[in-house]
C-alpha cells in the first residue's frame, strides 16, 4: 500500500471530522472569493468619490443597492466587506479546530495500534532494533502524520477550491486575465514541483539520521 493509502486508511475513521472540517473550508474559500469580488466595488467607490456608484454590486442586486445614495453607500460597503471578514475568520478558526481534533484523533489511534505492535513482539525484534528507532516511530514519524493531518489535507482541500473559484471569479470579471493565469500556473508550478522533490530528499535523509 502506497503511503498516501495508508494515511488515508488513518484518516477515514475520522470522516465525521474531516466532513466538518471541509463545511468549514468551503466557507472560507467562498467568503475569500467574496471579499476579492467586493474589494473592486468598493476601492471604485472611494476613489470616484462616490459617482461609480456601488457598481458590480448593483447590478447583481439591484433591488437592494438601487436607492442607496452616496452616504449610506459609504457606510454599506465598508460594512458589507467587515461582515465578508469577520464569517471568513469564523471559517477559517472552524477548519481549523475540526482538522486538529481529527488530527489528535488519528494520532492517538495510530500511537495505541503502534503500542499494541510492539507489545506483540517477540525479544529478537527488540534485539534486532535500536530503541532510538523504536522511540523516533513514536515521536517525529508520528508528528508528521499529525502535520499531514492538520495542514497538508487542509491546504489541499482549501487552498485547491479557493484557487478554482478565484480563478472562477477572474474568468467572469475579465477573462483574459483568466487565461494568462492558466497559463502561467503550469509554468510556475514546474520550479515549484522540483523544489518539493528537493525537500522530500532532505526530509528523508533527516529522518534516516
Amino acid at each position: 500500500m502506497s503511503q498516501l493509502g495508508r494515511l488515508l486508511r488513518l484518516l477515514w475513521p475520522e470522516r465525521g471530522w474531516l466532513a466538518l472540517a471541509f463545511v468549514f473550508m468551503g466557507l472560507l474559500a467562498l467568503t475569500t472569493t467574496a471579499y476579492a469580488w467586493l474589494t473592486g466595488p468598493l476601492l471604485s467607490f472611494l476613489l470616484s468619490g462616490g459617482s461609480a456608484g456601488p457598481g458590480a454590486l448593483g447590478r447583481l442586486f439591484p433591488s437592494v443597492f438601487a436607492q442607496v445614495d452616496r452616504q449610506q453607500a459609504l457606510w454599506l460597503l465598508p460594512g458589507l466587506l467587515l461582515a465578508v471578514a469577520l464569517v471568513r475568520g469564523v471559517a477559517y478558526l472552524g477548519q481549523f479546530y475540526f482538522a486538529g481534533m481529527m488530527a489528535q484523533r488519528v494520532v492517538a489511534s495510530l500511537r495505541r495500534e503502534l503500542f499494541e505492535r510492539l507489545l506483540n513482539q517477540n525479544p529478537a525484534f527488540f534485539a534486532r532494533h535500536h530503541s532510538g528507532d523504536l522511540l523516533s516511530r513514536f515521536t517525529s514519524d508520528v508528528a508528521a502524520v499529525e502535520l499531514f493531518s492538520t495542514y497538508g489535507v487542509a491546504a489541499v482541500l482549501r487552498d485547491g477550491s479557493q484557487l478554482v473559484l478565484l480563478l472562477v471569479l477572474t474568468a467572469a470579471l475579465e477573462w483574459r486575465l483568466a487565461a494568462l493565469a492558466l497559463v502561467l500556473v503550469p509554468i510556475l508550478a514546474l520550479p515549484v514541483s522540483r523544489l518539493a522533490r528537493s525537500l522530500r530528499k532532505r526530509m528523508r535523509g533527516q529522518q534516516a539520521s
